[in-house]
């Protein structure tokens, strides 16, 4: 629900990443309908293209250059005779493949638009990204059968959620009530591969410490 944290929490993680890693080991591809919640990140090293993309096509193909991205990782893998990123690296004295985290905000916005094209790109992402290093986050306000479809739960077996309004909405993305039971501000409960339910409180980041965080990379 509007208020509960997801946005900041989301923004907490960017920074967390940006403040434990060098640009040339993690980078993110930003993907939001709006335009406004990553603009401050986008000429960041970090950032894929200095770009956050937004629009059905552009979204289309910042995905499809995921999808080209694995299957190159791969080919790679196949060449060294490694099965992840990890002994890649460790292998490759001259290319280091850095690790890639895609997020996209309000992903209920491209379920509506171009649905067959993006649960595909979600699908083949999460199956095979892990293993060379490509991760994605999806967040979305909107709860419903139409947003959070069977193919996309699948794809995902770690979910955190906020305060939801209805037990229904809960139901259908936790596989249990208690997320009508939450409160505002940061208060989440988190579901493993297990399938336990972990309740937390997510970091809080200011808009100043986000705006010390991003300048302190430019410097």
């Amino acid at each position: 629900s509007t208020g509960s944290g997801k946005s900041n929490f989301i923004k907490s993680i960017i920074c967390q990443i940006i403040l434990n890693n060098k640009s040339n080991e993690v980078k993110f591809l930003l993907i939001d309908p709006k335009n406004i919640e990553y603009k401050q990140f986008k000429n960041l090293p970090y950032v894929l293209y200095n770009e956050v993309f937004s629009t059905n096509l552009d979204v289309q193909f910042a995905l499809q250059k995921m999808k080209e991205e694995i299957e190159k990782r791969y080919a790679l893998f196949c060449d060294k005779r490694v099965l992840n990123i990890e002994k890649y690296n460790k292998k490759s004295k001259i290319q280091k493949l850095p690790k890639i985290v895609i997020v996209v905000d309000e992903f209920a916005d491209y379920m509506f638009d171009i649905k067959q094209q993006f649960e595909d790109y979600v699908e083949y992402i999460t199956q095979k990204g892990r293993a060379c290093g490509i991760y994605l986050i999806l967040a979305t306000q909107r709860i419903s059968d139409s947003t959070i479809t069977n193919k996309i739960k699948r794809c995902f077996y770690n979910v955190l959620t906020f305060n939801l309004c209805a037990e229904e909405d809960s139901f259908l993305l936790i596989d249990s009530p208690d997320a009508k039971c939450l409160s505002d501000n940061g208060d989440a409960l988190f579901k493993d591969e297990q399938k336990n339910l972990t309740r937390l409180t997510t970091y809080y980041v200011t808009d100043e410490e986000i705006k010390n965080v991003i300048n302190s990379v430019k410097e």
